[in-house]
């Protein structure tokens, strides 16, 4: 069996992750083709373990170095404002999934992600982040360390980290002033035919 042309499939991919000029996203309504062609996508980290990236696309480009200052790049700039857009609007869906990074998933994938998705047991302290969220959202970062009775930060951190992996939770609004993360229970953020299939 001959070896396969790894090169020949990292054109297609080129092709298919939108890394060219050619290809690459410029505002909302490219960035939601492609995630309707690819299904889900990391957010703001290059093609990490062959999965399609985001700002890989809004770069246009193969292997493109991520920035230094991420608050001078147009490219990041872009993706972090599409959460404002298409998740805001509800016509994607955002949270920490793939490989535990922000990701971005398609509405014509997420029933096939629910459908799939086997969720992890939940540790002690995000047992308690989540029952906080059914019991209480939205909540923001603050209002729901209090509720679950975290010790701090880093606590906090890591247990949103598990509620957003095993789709229990997920971050719904960032505010400016002062700037802090919004949360709430997925059941209650997207309550809609998907779920409601699932449950079926």
């Amino acid at each position: 069996m001959s070896s396969p042309n790894w090169e020949s499939v990292e054109l297609l991919r080129d092709q298919l992750w939108r890394r060219s000029i050619r290809g690459q996203i410029t505002d909302d309504v490219s960035a939601l083709e492609y995630l309707e062609d690819v299904g889900f996508a990391l957010a703001l980290s290059g093609s990490v373990g062959g999965l399609p990236s985001m700002w890989v696309a809004a770069c246009g480009e193969r292997d493109p170095a991520f920035p230094t200052h991420t608050h001078h790049d147009p490219y990041v700039g872009l993706c972090w404002g599409l959460k404002d857009t298409l998740v805001a609007e509800k016509r994607a869906f955002y949270g920490q999934l793939l490989r535990g990074k922000p990701s971005f998933v398609s509405l014509s994938w997420l029933s096939t992600l629910l459908a799939a998705h086997d969720s992890p047991k939940l540790s002690a302290n995000a047992s308690k982040a989540a029952d906080a969220l059914r019991s209480s959202c939205p909540l923001t970062t603050n209002e729901l360390r209090e509720h679950a009775g975290l010790l701090d930060r880093k606590t906090t951190t890591a247990a949103l980290g598990e509620v957003q992996q095993a789709l229990v939770g997920v971050k719904v609004e960032e505010r400016a002033k002062p700037f802090t993360f919004v949360w709430d229970s997925v059941d209650v953020a997207w309550p809609d035919r998907l779920f409601r299939m699932l449950k079926a």
